[in-house]
């Protein structure tokens, strides 16, 4: 009994590790907070895929433009997205390491049916 229970103390001490190597807890628990919004983890999910345009983010996410602009200024606090100027149209990327494992992460799920599609979006 004593080797089981030194043995599920180091799986839970490298579960610790692991986690905490690649993210911290905080930056994480806030990025996680920021994609609670189901336009803002769309939004996401879009710019991990390459760089977007307002334009580009309402065709495929909708909504007002106004309301992207909000979310967008949301994501750009927090360091999750970062934008840059060609000519008139300002092009938004992602500009978080944190943000990609944490939505590939949750990519993974869904690919493994343990996140059910529009099961958190009415």
């Amino acid at each position: 009994m004593n080797y089981a229970r030194k043995r599920i103390a180091e799986i839970k001490e490298d579960r610790r590790k692991a986690i905490s190597r690649d993210v911290s807890v905080p930056k994480c628990a806030a990025i996680l907070t920021a994609l609670a919004h189901p336009t803002r983890l769309l939004m996401m999910v879009y710019l991990l895929e390459g760089d977007a345009t307002v334009a580009d983010l309402l065709a495929n996410v909708g909504g007002s433009r106004s309301g992207l602009s909000q979310h967008l200024k949301e994501m750009r606090e927090i360091g999750l997205i970062d934008s840059r100027s060609e000519g008139t149209w300002r092009i938004y990327f992602c500009n978080s390491n944190e943000a990609r494992i944490i939505v590939r992460w949750l990519e993974k799920l869904a690919d493994q049916g343990k996140i059910l599609q529009n099961s958190f979006i009415s």
